[in-house]
């Protein structure tokens, strides 16, 4: 299988065996120590082990023998990446003290890198206006015209295994818009870089009458635009 750099695994051994008999396995864990460090082993069930170093063996003391599957695990710390490879060297087993032909296959392990956590922007720019971007700095403004509807956000992020959401043409409202872009890493941390644009609203805000007429009567009192209220006869 495959792991990550700093990571401990657990391997374990099996047995398959046609004997129903066998009382004890054994050998040497054969491996790559600049890869991995063994931390320790143990049996299953009811076996009872016993190591020194690399070197294992699994003892059934009672008279039922050894079953063919999981008899043992063994935790090994990851050291560094790359393909590495566990096997079993000099591999014995006995049935009542004969010994038995035995076959041994191994496991293949990749350790990689652990995901990175870069949820940086390398880039950040806003079209029309400006921003003076920094990785670090995760709030701009930007004031733009009363005639510009629309924004064009563009942006990179500092690792290529992270994703990025929020970059493009974003319509613009009269007033504050807060454009949120967000960088998600490799490991799922998210950065949120927010630009404040501001749209100038020139729009005029005269909603007043300049004059109001009123057929086969006349307004009381006389028309004035402040003056919201009249009756008539």
């Amino acid at each position: 299988g495959s792991t990550i750099v700093g990571n401990s695994i657990s391997v374990n051994i099996y047995l398959n065996s046609t004997d129903s008999l066998v009382v004890s396995v054994g050998g040497t864990l054969s491996y790559d120590s600049s890869f991995l460090e063994l931390q320790g082993c143990r049996s299953t069930s009811s076996l009872t082990y016993s190591g020194n170093g690399n070197k294992f063996a699994f003892v059934d003391y009672s008279t039922t023998g050894i079953t063919s599957g999981n008899i043992g695990t063994c935790t090994f710390a990851t050291k560094r990446v790359g393909n590495t490879y566990i096997g079993v060297a000099g591999a014995t087993s006995t049935d009542n003290g004969a010994n038995l032909a035995t076959n041994v296959t191994g496991a293949g392990i990749t350790i990689n890198n652990p995901p990175s956590g870069n949820n940086n922007l390398a880039s950040l720019a806003i079209s029309p206006g400006s921003i003076n971007f920094s990785p670090n700095n995760t709030n701009y403004s930007v004031t733009v015209g009363a005639n510009t509807t629309s924004v064009n956000v563009t942006g990179s992020v500092a690792d290529p295994k992270a994703s990025v959401t929020g970059l493009g043409v974003r319509g613009l409202n009269y007033g504050n818009n807060s454009i949120a872009v967000t960088v998600i890493a490799e490991n799922g941390n998210q950065k949120t870089y927010t630009i404040n644009v501001n749209r100038k609203d020139d729009r005029s805000s005269n909603n007043n009458l300049a004059s109001l007429y009123v057929s086969n009567g006349t307004l009381n009192p006389g028309f004035g635009r402040d003056i919201t209220n009249y009756t008539m006869d």
